[in-house]
């Protein structure tokens, strides 16, 4: 996980998406999430009187959302489960995108999905463009 950790630090732009189940994202998602407590391990000397965990990393950086649920679902729960990881790993939040399945158990359905395709590129290119004007250097 060490890898992972320092590549998830360094990273430029955070896109992160995972299916739903029972209103929050997989299990996998949730745990690589939890893992991640060591990015602000607790401030157990009372170093900064402001804050009860230290902020190991200091650099704000793009983030966005990808869900994927049934055509019924229910996002909000991932969303906050999401939102809170991105604060804790200083990921600021500039979009979202759902995919409601049809068909859950049919591979491929949202490469027949033109919409969903377009607010894909969309939102890659609002990152892209954050990543330029409001992140560079």
């Amino acid at each position: 996980m060490s890898t992972i950790f320092d590549d998830l630090a360094a990273c430029d732009c955070l896109l992160f998406g995972s299916p739903l189940y029972f209103d929050n994202v997989s299990a996998q998602a949730k745990l690589f999430m939890d893992r991640c407590n060591c990015f602000r391990p607790v401030d157990f000397a009372g170093t900064n009187p402001e804050h009860h965990f230290i902020k190991r990393i200091t650099r704000k950086r793009p983030g966005a959302m990808v869900f994927v649920g049934g055509e019924g679902g229910w996002y909000e729960g991932a969303r906050r489960s999401v939102a809170g990881w991105f604060k804790w790993l200083e990921v600021v939040n500039e979009g979202m995108l759902i995919f409601h399945s049809q068909d859950d158990n049919r591979k491929g359905e949202v490469a027949e999905n033109e919409q969903v395709l377009t607010e894909a590129r969309e939102l890659g290119r609002h990152l892209a463009g954050k990543l330029v004007t409001d992140y560079a250097g």
